[in-house]
């Protein structure tokens, strides 16, 4: 798979394969063409937030996962992307792609870049999440795309696909600008047109997102596995 992921030349790349160090000092290298840029980080300083080592997603292949266990409580189950760069903004066009293995039919964010509502929403607004469940627990395949500056104007796009807790699903949006596309496991599931404006300030989320208390804060957790995520 990272082959075949290598030789599309996203701009991150990030396999979720740590296992050696304890979170926060872990890191997952970006392989992506954006290079050490691109690295992401662990917040966790709570025991056992994050956990390494799990079983991944794709059968034959040794790398594994991570599970996330992000709440109120335990807030610092994720990892992210700081903003170093204007190179790190994602805009349109993109495609976002991940594994992810849900535990919960509740709503968490597997991957996001934007909808903040605390530090500089007076300027920008911006981004998108790349979620799981909808408002109401509803088991579905979600994104949202913000469009305000200084609003919290969204589009949501909810996939008419359920989902089971506890199996793998390979989960791709593409957005060219105008039209969004989910895909779960290869199969289209919803195209709809929405606008987007890109986030210019947030961190990118992995396992989180949605950064009401600033660049550090997640507020969205995914709850479950997640691995091979990707960017184009």
């Amino acid at each position: 798979h990272a082959t075949n992921v290598l030789g599309l030349a996203p701009a991150g790349y990030w396999p979720l394969q740590e296992t050696s160090a304890t979170a926060p000092t872990a890191l997952e290298t970006n392989y992506g063409t954006l290079g050490p840029l691109g690295n992401a980080y662990y917040a966790a300083t709570e025991p056992a937030s994050v956990a390494f080592g799990q079983p991944g997603a794709l059968a034959g292949d040794p790398d594994a996962s991570v599970g996330f266990s992000g709440s109120a409580a335990n807030p610092n189950s994720y990892a992210f992307v700081p903003r170093l760069s204007p190179a790190l903004t994602i805009q349109a066009p993109f495609t976002l792609e991940t594994w992810v293995k849900p535990s919960s039919t509740g709503y968490g964010l597997a991957l996001g870049e934007g909808g903040g509502t605390g530090l500089n929403e007076s300027t920008n607004f911006g981004g998108w999440q790349m979620g799981l469940g909808v408002s109401g627990g509803n088991n579905k395949f979600q994104m949202q795309y913000y469009t305000g500056l200084g609003s919290e104007a969204n589009n949501a796009v909810a996939s008419s696909s359920f989902f089971t807790v506890g199996r793998w699903y390979h989960y791709v949006v593409t957005y060219d600008g105008t039209t969004s596309t989910l895909y779960v496991n290869g199969s289209n599931i919803l195209s709809t047109t929405v606008p987007n404006a890109p986030d210019t300030w947030s961190p990118l989320g992995i396992g989180a997102g949605k950064w009401d208390f600033g660049p550090i804060g997640g507020i969205r957790w995914l709850q479950g596995c997640e691995d091979e995520v990707a960017v184009y």
